[in-house]
């Protein structure tokens, strides 16, 4: 039986990785053909960074705002999800607005604008290792995620050091706004003028009071179930922390990350960072900070 489990659990694996790989080829394709149009809009993080956020703010900016949607993936659907099911950003409505995990490398590149919403990766790994929890039914300590991110083994297949280092690259000079999810946290209104200035979307003080209300985290989590990229399927725990809208902090990191934890941590960001946007992130040792390992 043992045998046999194993067996089973290769062949998904190997499966998995076949689906994988057509839907790379997929993406590689449509790339070659993408001519972009300074109208679409790309906002683009490593998973748990802020993107629903985001998606939010150019919801109730580019519209009334009326939360009579079904999701908000109508209106701002999954650009991986878009290109390997077949669909062509030329077919959407305008504005067309898509979210992505992807990394850098196998984003469209186009005359439109890219949004890219970075976080520090400490406060990502923490809430990503509740996601994982909630939706891929991870039984593993946070210590065992915590390795599995810092090595790039989540999804989406690259580590969160080369998914930030790669954007804030932007090798290719796209049209690049640089959104930090600690910024919007400390100051939302002034984070949402400047997505709206990129996006050129003129807003009277009545509007600003309006995105602003509708994009703070009560409201938002208030609406979870429409915002949820994950809504269709069955949460796998039962805890308080298991919802999508978990605590939203900043510095939450400090009361899960051990030293040993944020030194491995440290290591791999002085080994990938790139530039003063990134160095921002970056955390000496202090044991009086973090717990004891």
């Amino acid at each position: 039986m043992r045998l046999l489990n194993g067996a089973v659990a290769v062949g998904a694996a190997t499966l998995r990785g076949v689906a994988r790989y057509i839907d790379t080829l997929k993406i590689v394709r449509y790339n070659m053909k993408y001519r972009g149009d300074p109208e679409d809009t790309f906002i683009v993080s490593f998973p748990k960074s802020g993107t629903t956020w985001a998606q939010m703010i150019l919801y109730q900016l580019t519209s009334p705002g009326e939360m009579d949607i079904e999701h908000i993936r109508d209106r701002s659907p999954s650009l991986r999800a878009l290109i390997t099911s077949g669909g062509d950003l030329r077919r959407l409505a305008r504005p067309v607005v898509v979210r992505s995990h992807m990394d850098y490398r196998y984003t469209p590149k186009g005359s439109g604008r890219y949004i890219y919403v970075m976080r520090d990766g400490l406060d990502v790994a923490v809430s990503y290792y509740h996601h994982y929890r909630r939706y891929h039914a991870f039984r593993g300590s946070f210590r065992e995620f915590f390795d599995l991110f810092i090595k790039g083994r989540v999804y989406p297949g690259t580590s969160w050091f080369t998914h930030v280092a790669t954007w804030l690259d932007n090798q290719s000079r796209l049209n690049l706004l640089v959104v930090r999810y600690e910024d919007l946290s400390s100051d939302l209104e002034g984070g949402i003028r400047r997505i709206a200035k990129f996006c050129r979307i003129e807003t009277d003080e009545a509007q600003m009071s309006r995105v602003v209300g509708c994009c703070s985290f009560d409201y938002m989590r208030e609406h979870e179930r429409q915002l949820d990229p994950m809504a269709a399927l069955k949460p796998t725990a039962g805890d308080a922390d298991s919802r999508f809208f978990r605590q939203g902090r900043v510095g939450g990191w400090r009361e899960c990350v051990d030293e040993d934890m944020l030194r491995a941590y440290q290591r791999e960001f002085d080994r990938r960072r790139r530039g003063a946007a990134l160095g921002a992130y970056s955390h000496a040792v202090d044991t009086s900070r973090v717990q004891q390992g």
